[in-house]
């Protein structure tokens, strides 16, 4: 894969664990392009609550994002657009360093590979850091 892309099957993952509460409806997101990938996440996951999101132009991703609960994602735009929302963040680097690429915000994380290869982040680990933040609804 991409040095800084997380694996499609482990977004995949963590979505399945996301969407154990039912009224929880998962978005995924990416760039013109990007369906193949996106379709790859979100395959087997159940389509009426897992939704795929690339619109062109960008600023419609922006105002989506806008209305989230939750994000998490690589080093790319739409996780510092959601982190600069306000919406609780997690991001996900490999050979970029988080403390220095954000996202940033009291209400924002990352994990960062030990060995800077993104491959290297486990499933159990990124849900074991993101799972707090996935419980709270923020406050607008």
């Amino acid at each position: 894969g991409e040095p800084k892309r997380w694996p499609a099957d482990r977004f995949r993952e963590i979505g399945r664990r996301l969407l154990e509460d039912p009224s929880t409806i998962l978005l995924i997101t990416g760039g013109p392009g990007e369906g193949p990938i996106l379709e790859e996440a979100r395959f087997s996951l159940p389509t009426d609550r897992a939704l795929i999101y690339a619109p062109d132009p960008i600023p419609d991703l922006v105002a989506m994002i806008r209305h989230t609960h939750f994000a998490i994602g690589n080093d790319t735009g739409p996780l510092h657009i959601a982190a600069g929302a306000g919406v609780p963040s997690w991001g996900l680097f490999g050979p970029t360093r988080g403390a220095r690429n954000g996202p940033y915000g009291s209400h924002c994380g990352y994990l960062q590979s030990a060995t800077g290869k993104i491959d290297d982040l486990s499933v159990d680990e990124v849900w074991k850091a993101i799972r707090p933040s996935t419980t709270a609804r923020p406050a607008r």
